[in-house]
């Protein structure tokens, strides 16, 4: 039988890493990377039988490629803190592993926001590979958004991810602040930026909210398209920025 290695990276996760950690309790190995915490976090992983490496901040993909590579077995599950596992899948799992012919799966994420799970908007399935393995595949080394390479032998589980996102608004700004100072970073080169700060906000707020059935979500979906149109902007005005400054 193959031997499951849970991967997870952390900073202040207090709130989070109980809940995650015991979704995967039964995995062989939990490895948890941590990049100075000043909460409860390690003492927490720790007591839950993780295995905890601290150290500094390299990005988000690089941190969890390093968390992989501190795994002691070849196949990975790759967990966010704020992400868990339903209960009874491990046989769904293990029978993946043992699979022949895959060496990589998607599973779908639920992602909640202000405690409501989001069906649309582009939010679900939303499927990712993160049961894979690490001789094969690991994270493409991106500024933001990181995922999973593909690899020529996919397959999809019915298993889902629940992912708690936002809890609240303070916490949006504070995660998309950092994510979008990293994506301009990543597009500091793109062209017509005035156009895009111009059409791309209010294009998001259509796709999300008309064509992905945001209104279908409720007063969630709304605020959530007009948040995610005012994360456009942020982008593309931090590009403009940043080659002002180039330019300088």
């Amino acid at each position: 039988m193959n031997k499951l290695s849970v991967t997870v990276i952390t900073k202040n996760e207090e709130p989070n890493i109980e809940r995650c950690l015991s979704s995967v309790a039964w995995a062989d190995e939990l490895v948890v990377v941590d990049s100075g915490s000043t909460d409860r976090t390690v003492e927490l992983a720790k007591s839950l039988g993780a295995k905890v490496l601290e150290t500094d901040w390299p990005g988000w993909a690089k941190q969890k490629n390093r968390a992989i590579d501190a795994a002691a077995h070849n196949w990975i599950l790759s967990l966010d803190a704020d992400e868990w596992l339903p209960e009874g899948v491990e046989a769904i799992i293990r029978d993946a592993l043992d699979g022949l012919l895959n060496d990589a799966y998607t599973l779908p994420r639920k992602t909640f926001f202000l405690g409501k799970w989001i069906a649309h908007q582009g939010w679900y399935p939303d499927r990712q590979i993160r049961l894979f393995k690490k001789s094969v595949t690991r994270f493409s080394e991106v500024p933001v958004h990181e995922k999973v390479e593909p690899t020529n032998h996919t397959a999809a589980l019915t298993v889902p991810i629940n992912h708690e996102s936002y809890v609240d608004l303070q916490q949006y700004f504070t995660k998309n602040k950092a994510y979008s100072t990293a994506q301009a970073e990543q597009q500091k080169n793109s062209h017509f930026v005035l156009f895009k700060l111009l059409f791309y906000p209010i294009a998001r707020f259509g796709q999300t909210y008309i064509l992905q059935a945001g209104f279908l979500d409720g007063w969630r979906g709304l605020q959530l398209s007009v948040l995610r149109s005012w994360y456009e902007a942020m982008v593309q005005r931090k590009i403009l920025a940043l080659q002002r400054t180039a330019r300088q």
